[in-house]
């Protein structure tokens, strides 16, 4: 075993190690970058399914929420996250959040519902929102307040809609 573990050792040895150590390991990228092949090819236009794959890296508790993909007529693809809270929340009731998103010809459609899940006949107690928007940054901000909605009703944890940007 002595002979083994001197074996092991030989390669402690900080000029062994730098010598045989990836480069990249150490964050020493060197030229070898210049000589890679483009990864991905940047996104040219944007689509139903880009846009919703753009929510859920930013806003990750979506992808605990249930989902359904539904297709309109015209082939645009439309996305619906949904979730009703596995408990009651301080007033005792439980409650279904749902958000629905889609893009098409430059504009940027999402809707919320919020509900009590004994509201389900009833849509005139659904808090519903309906926005058609310019710009992706608007959806974000209505992606936090749908989140910031779902923590108020007791269905998600203050921890678990930490956005990724925030660091």
């Amino acid at each position: 075993m002595n002979n083994i573990k001197k074996f092991n050792e030989m390669f402690d040895d900080e000029d062994l190690k730098s010598q045989f150590e990836i480069p990249f390991l150490k964050g020493e990228m060197g030229d070898e970058v210049k000589k890679w092949k483009k990864v991905s090819k940047p996104q040219e236009i944007e689509t139903p399914d880009s846009l919703h794959k753009k929510i859920m890296f930013r806003f990750p508790i979506l992808n605990y929420f249930n989902e359904e993909v539904s297709t309109l007529p015209e082939g645009q693809n439309v996305h619906c996250n949904y979730v009703t809270s596995s408990e009651p929340a301080k007033d005792g009731n439980k409650y279904y959040a749902q958000l629905v998103t889609s893009y098409n010809d430059g504009v940027y459609y999402i809707n919320i519902i919020l509900r009590d899940t004994n509201d389900y006949d009833d849509e005139s107690k659904w808090l519903r929102y309906d926005y058609e928007l310019q710009d992706i940054n608007d959806i974000y901000a209505l992606g936090k307040s749908f989140l910031d909605s779902c923590e108020k009703l007791g269905i998600i944890k203050p921890s678990q809609k930490f956005p990724i940007d925030a660091n």
